[in-house]
């Protein structure tokens, strides 16, 4: 019997102080995810949106959380806010939680909207892992078309967000069914947007797709089909950029030109930045400097030098490489001639370029620069070099000067 008792206490005791730490971690859990999302929406405030807590509610396991986010048109502020409601529930021992985001339509500029699109649909949930601090969020978002005049209207397609990781490391997808303006015969319109980042703190990864686009409009446009942009940023003691840009098919149309499937791309790396002063100089501009820090800011950056490596340009079968180098050189004191003479004797530049016949007509070269500027290949097209140095531009060998294109 007394060996019961003593079982029955323990357990007790056991079970008790399992209940009180399981009390504890769920408290811990819920304040932490109060204070992150609070933070993480009053951060977001800048001129164009301001978000405020209206109130937080945790009971027991269970958050509650409301925000008031205001919008400001220019220097006034949207009298009526967009209201977001979060709730959430944490898991026994504050292992995880589960939350959700939803706009209440019925006050507020949420209210307005449904009058003008008929239909607003939104489905934003989250699981975040207390142990790791990582966030899993699912976000689906749907619109109606807005009429936004007597014959202009826009219309956002279906819209899908994920996040995955925590602060060190994450991955996001944003895909958009697509865009359209329309505002009498004119019409501005993207489809198939795809938007993929993988972010740690030293490597910053991103990638954009889209499948087609355009503009129609009464004195001409364009349209394109599967565009693709990449960018890796590497950040060290100085900043590295990859650009790989390509469209697969662009139409231009107007009444002076029209140019059918043109291929183009853009490739290239830039070295040589120092993060540091890369850093004050985008601080700088959310702090809406002057014109003359700007400028002061800029000079700092480039006078410690910048190579622009393995640089292709191309439009079909024309195309530039090669690569552009901003030799370091002191700017402090300079006025802005003598800032300008200097840069150009820092810069050097080394490219070679290939034109087609076709390029050739479009750019209306005349025969004497043909013949001295420009080598003709088997092929049928054309080739050239450019080089600068020490402030001495040269065209295929040539000095720059007295040559007209």
């Amino acid at each position: 019997m007394k060996k019961t008792l003593i079982a029955i206490s323990c357990t007790a005791i056991i079970g008790g102080g399992a209940l009180v730490a399981n009390n504890m971690l769920i408290k811990n859990a819920a304040e932490t995810v109060t204070s992150e999302v609070e933070s993480s929406l009053t951060g977001l405030k800048n001129q164009f949106i301001d978000a405020q807590l209206i109130d937080t509610e945790i009971n027991n396991n269970n958050i509650k959380q409301n925000f008031a986010i205001y919008i400001n048109n220019g220097s006034k502020r949207l009298p009526e806010p967009i209201y977001l409601s979060h709730t959430a529930t944490v898991a026994p021992f504050g292992l995880s939680v589960e939350g959700n985001f939803s706009l209440p339509k019925d006050k507020g500029l949420t209210s307005t909207l449904i009058r003008e699109v008929a239909s607003l649909n939104e489905s934003i949930k989250y699981t975040f892992d207390t142990s790791n601090q990582s966030l899993d969020l699912q976000s689906n978002f749907s619109l109606g078309e807005i009429n936004t005049g007597r014959s202009s209207n826009f219309k956002l397609g279906d819209v899908e967000i994920l996040f995955k990781g925590n602060k060190e490391a994450f991955t996001t997808s944003t895909k958009i069914d697509g865009i359209r303006i329309s505002e009498r015969r004119e019409q501005a319109y993207i489809n198939g947007i795809e938007i993929k980042s993988n972010i740690t703190n030293d490597t910053h990864n991103t990638e954009i797709i889209a499948n087609d686009g355009g503009i129609n409009a009464r004195s001409g446009g364009f349209s394109f089909k599967d565009a693709k942009f990449h960018s890796a940023i590497t950040i060290e003691d100085n900043t590295s950029l990859k650009l790989d840009w390509k469209v697969d098919s662009l139409d231009l149309q107007s009444p002076n030109i029209t140019q059918l499937s043109n291929k183009l791309g853009l490739s290239g790396e830039i070295k040589g930045v120092n993060t540091q002063e890369l850093n004050s100089f985008i601080g700088l501009i959310e702090r809406n400097p002057t014109e003359e820090t700007i400028e002061a800011a800029f000079k700092s950056i480039i006078g410690n030098g910048i190579k622009f490596e393995n640089i292709n340009i191309f439009v079909n079968d024309s195309s530039i490489d090669g690569e552009i180098e901003i030799m370091p050189k002191n700017y402090k004191g300079l006025t802005n001639r003598e800032s300008g003479e200097a840069f150009e004797k820092s810069l050097k530049v080394d490219f070679n370029v290939t034109i087609t016949p076709k390029l050739v007509k479009l750019l209306e070269i005349n025969q004497n620069a043909l013949d001295r500027l420009l080598n003709e290949e088997e092929s049928g097209n054309y080739t050239t070099t450019i080089k600068h140095s020490l402030g001495k531009t040269f065209i295929n060998g040539i000095e720059r000067g007295g040559i007209e294109l």
